[in-house]
């Protein structure tokens, strides 16, 4: 928030709801007071007070109950905000497809897998793992990017295996 955002949402407010115990702060504090409260936004100042006004009908806050305040605003908004929009994951096509085999080689590696066909794969020995990832790679040849992920992989499954 700015100084006059500061002076119309904050100081205003208080001054409205306890016309006779707020004294509005003299020029040094009101610039700590719009130096603390300036990450932030008018919304949620404005929720902070109101939680304080709720609890609190005959002294108004001081400036560390605001910003204390504000701070739990911000909180509860981030944590109940959609995963999607706290953490935008953004996966190439190509990514995706190696994410998706190696999912199921690691599912493998655990123990033996039954397919939606009802096939059931055998489980996975870490020294099998660097052939298929091979064959993977000479599969999509077509696609160098794929091709060379599942190489990587190959190589660095066949250094564990070996250790």
């Amino acid at each position: 928030m700015n100084p006059d955002e500061v002076n119309t949402h904050v100081i205003q407010i208080l001054w409205d709801l306890y016309p006779k115990t707020f004294e509005p702060p003299s020029v040094p504090q009101f610039l700590l007071w719009c130096r603390d409260l300036a990450p932030y936004e008018r919304t949620t100042a404005k929720e902070a007070l109101e939680r304080w006004v709720r609890w609190h009908r005959a002294e108004p806050p001081e400036l560390a109950d605001i910003v204390r305040g504000c701070k739990e605003v911000d909180y509860e908004a981030a944590r109940w905000q959609a995963p999607a929009d706290a953490l935008p994951l953004e996966r190439s096509a190509e990514q995706g497809l190696v994410l998706k085999y190696m999912a199921q080689i690691n599912q493998r590696l655990l123990g033996p897998v039954r397919e939606a066909n009802g096939q059931i794969l055998p489980r996975l020995d870490l020294e099998d793992v660097p052939t298929l990832l091979r064959t993977l790679s000479a599969a999509y040849r077509h696609d160098p990017t794929v091709a060379h992920e599942f190489e990587v992989l190959s190589t660095v499954y066949a250094e564990l295996a070996e250790e």
